[in-house]
C-alpha cells in the first residue's frame, strides 16, 4: 500500500500481484458492492484524509495533434464527490505507462473496430425512420377504375 502524506512528494512504486490475486479481489469487491447497494455511496462518509479515502483519478487522452511530444493528456483527480484537480501533460513527458495501463490501452486499441461496428447499430437502432412522402392518388385511366364513379379513399 502506498501511503502519501500531505505535503509529502508522492513516489510510484509498482505492486506485484498474481493474476489469480487480481481477478479474485477484483470479483469479490465487485460481489460485495453489487449486494450492499449503501457501498456504493461510501465516499461521502469517508473521512477527509487521503490515505483513508477513496481517491479516484482519470486520465483522459486527447487525439495526435501532430505535436512532436504527443498528444495532449488531461489527468484529474478528486475524492468525496468534490470538483476534480487537473493537469495537462504532453504524453512523451510522463514516460513510460504502468504495465497494466498498457495493457489496457492495447486491448481497448485491439477492440476499437468492434466498438465501432456496435456504435453504428446502436446509431442506426435509435434514429427515427423517415416516412414515405405521400403523393396524393389521383384516379386513372385503368380498367380498375373505367365507368366507377365514387370516391376512392386511401387506406394508408
Amino acid at each position: 500500500m502506498t501511503q502519501i502524506e500531505p505535503n509529502s512528494e508522492a513516489t510510484v512504486e509498482e505492486i506485484q500481484f498474481s493474476p489469480a490475486q487480481k481477478v479474485g479481489e477484483t470479483i469479490n469487491e465487485t460481489e460485495k458492492i453489487s449486494q450492499n447497494p449503501d457501498l456504493l455511496n461510501e465516499g461521502e462518509s469517508e473521512p477527509y484524509e487521503f490515505n483513508l479515502c477513496t481517491v479516484k483519478i482519470h486520465i483522459i487522452m486527447r487525439p495526435e495533434d501532430g505535436h512532436p511530444e504527443g498528444r495532449i493528456v488531461e489527468i484529474t483527480a478528486t475524492s468525496h464527490d468534490d470538483l476534480p484537480l487537473l493537469t495537462q501533460v504532453r504524453e512523451n513527458s510522463i514516460g513510460t505507462w504502468p504495465s497494466a495501463l498498457q495493457e489496457l490501452l492495447q486491448r481497448l486499441a485491439f477492440n476499437l473496430p468492434n466498438r465501432k461496428v456496435s456504435a453504428q447499430i446502436r446509431s442506426a437502432v435509435s434514429q427515427p425512420r423517415k416516412k414515405a412522402k405521400q403523393t396524393p392518388q389521383k384516379p386513372t385511366d385503368s380498367p380498375v377504375n373505367k365507368g366507377e364513379i365514387g370516391v376512392q379513399i386511401s387506406l394508408f
